[in-house]
């Protein structure tokens, strides 16, 4: 009996931690040239956390057209300040 109640309080408790949504960040061109390939990317997050139920909660930062100081101060400033998973997409 006390492991079926240890059990039931460890499905209310792992359930509650899945009810917040999770803090993710994404790191995108959202100025400069090639801004509407960002712009894109981030209605299509947006899009696919809708349908999923608003089950992430996105902090986006821009990285400009390419410049590597701007994408290394995004980078810094999720995981230091907003404390966010990140995703980045890449070109290949």
């Amino acid at each position: 009996m006390k492991k079926l109640l240890l059990l039931i309080v460890a499905s209310c408790v792992s359930f509650n931690a899945l009810a917040e949504p999770i803090q993710i960040g994404a790191i995108l061109p959202l100025s400069g040239e090639v801004a509407p390939w960002g712009q894109r990317v981030q209605i299509g997050l947006e899009t696919a956390n809708e349908l999923h139920g608003h089950k992430f909660a996105i902090t986006y930062e821009d990285e400009g057209a390419r410049e590597a100081q701007k994408a290394i101060t995004a980078y810094r400033k999720l995981i230091s300040i907003d404390f966010v998973w990140l995703e980045r997409p890449t070109l290949r």
